[in-house]
């Protein structure tokens, strides 16, 4: 009976009935509990069928993440009790600063501030802003006499004698001139080192690995000895702990230096952040989400990319006007300095523009696929800007953009969050119903047994 009944309130709410306008989430896939795992990766999370079609995609842009974490902060909210992770199974990507906020997203540690130890669970999103305002501080910090030393040994990853070497050369070239601040504006060397990044990273993640994330984790970086993408995954790189994904994944050239990893299986890798290549990584993550799909479900029940919901945060870009008016007559050097950000903002647009038309030619754009971005001034939209008034500007936007009934995020929460809630009010009522109309028979019988007897 109860099974007829489910049958006739999906019947209803995949459109072929009078619920159609519940939102556009169920479609035809396997229930909970004909779900199989055949992957070396194992999800740490209740599996949930319709959560497994839901996939994030989290942009770079150093500082301004911010945004981003505010953003997840908000929707956070509108679950009710659940976590991000909770809500997309399918997967979820990073790129650069977005590397961090997913991977604090999938941890099922976190660091307790207040009291210096790890925690169950992973960081609530709310936290995570109060993470990244920390970070800030503490990585893009100004002159002290340990960065400048750092800025000038250029020691990273190399042996004595090129340290050596380098280190004697920079400082006849940078002491010489007294420009170890930044390195010049990052003009003869990385702006910052990433001692500083590591020890937070390390400090928050601990020796977690992707193999420990919560739902599949996917981080983008760029292999600059063999020019290729690298995509670090709890599936194909399941060793890799998080420290030293996320520093590949946001060591943004001019910012922070190149960082060397071995993966445990196909070598070592020097890489950069992925933002070089793909700042917003949308169709990995689409890639990431198939993958986690087939690994759970059999041949025939394995999803489709237009199945999928793909929710995407920006962190924001900068007005065009205020771009062209700066660059209009600009060389070398200036085009040099933002160059990054084009790059970044770039690749962000492009891939937002074909996830558009693949999901229009699919006829589902406006119910699967969401992209939340903002526009922002030029200081705003600095990577490294450390001051208060910037970062109070950013989460202000996010606020703006979330109680804006036209824009994304609230149609994102009117198809996904709202809908599945009325549906599930509707397959709780019919349950009352099925379990009033057997109570009621049951009356009736025992009145008529009661009744014969006398």
């Amino acid at each position: 009976m109860k099974s007829l009944i489910y049958g006739a309130v999906f019947f209803v709410l995949s459109g072929w009935g009078a619920g159609a306008d519940l939102g556009p989430d169920v479609f035809s896939m396997p229930s909970s509990s004909s779900l199989k795992s055949h992957s070396p990766y194992t999800m740490k999370v209740e599996a949930d069928p319709l959560a497994l079609a839901r996939v994030l995609c989290l942009d770079g842009g150093g500082g301004r993440g911010i945004y981003t974490a505010a953003v997840l902060d908000y929707l956070e909210e509108e679950l009710q009790g659940k976590r991000v992770c909770d809500f997309f199974q399918g997967g979820i990507t990073g790129t650069s600063t977005g590397s961090l906020i997913a991977l604090a997203i999938l941890a099922p540690t976190h660091f307790n501030k207040a009291t210096g130890k790890r925690e169950e669970g992973p960081y609530p999103a709310n936290e995570i802003v109060d993470f990244y305002e920390d970070m800030i501080k503490e990585v893009f910090k100004g002159w002290t006499p340990a960065n400048c030393w750092r800025n000038v040994s250029h020691g990273y990853d190399e042996g004595c004698f090129s340290s050596l070497k380098k280190t004697l050369w920079s400082m006849m070239t940078c002491f010489g001139c007294c420009a170890c601040y930044k390195n010049c504006d990052g003009f003869c060397g990385p702006r910052y080192s990433n001692h500083s990044l590591r020890a937070f990273l390390e400090r928050h993640f601990g020796d977690l690995t992707l193999a420990d994330a919560l739902v599949p984790a996917q981080i983008v970086s760029y292999d600059v000895s063999q020019n290729r993408p690298i995509y670090f995954s709890s599936f194909k790189t399941p060793k890799v702990r998080f420290v030293d994904a996320a520093l590949c994944s946001s060591a943004a050239p001019t910012y922070f230096p190149s960082v060397s990893i071995e993966d445990g299986r196909n070598g070592t890798y020097p890489c950069v952040d992925g933002g070089v290549f793909d700042n917003s990584a949308c169709l990995a993550a689409l890639k990431l989400g198939l993958l986690h799909s087939a690994s759970l479900m059999s041949p025939a029940s394995t999803r489709h990319l237009d199945n999928f919901v793909l929710l995407s945060i920006g962190t924001g870009e900068e007005n065009i006007d205020s771009r062209y008016k700066k660059l209009k007559h600009s060389g070398k050097l200036r085009w040099a300095s933002d160059a990054i950000k084009i790059s970044m903002e770039g690749t962000s647009k492009a891939a937002h523009e074909n996830l558009q038309d693949i999901y229009e030619a699919s006829g589902v754009r406006d119910e699967r696929y969401f992209r939340i971005q903002t526009i922002l001034t030029p200081k705003e939209s600095q990577m490294d800007n450390t001051k208060e008034s910037i970062t109070e500007a950013l989460v202000n936007k996010a606020r703006n953009d979330v109680s804006d009934d036209s824009k994304p995020f609230r149609r994102f929460v009117r198809y996904h969050i709202e809908g599945k809630l009325k549906r599930e009010i509707k397959e709780d009522a019919q349950e009352d119903q099925e379990v009033l109309q057997q109570f009621q028979a049951l009356n009736t019988s025992l009145a008529q047994v009661a009744h014969s007897e006398v």
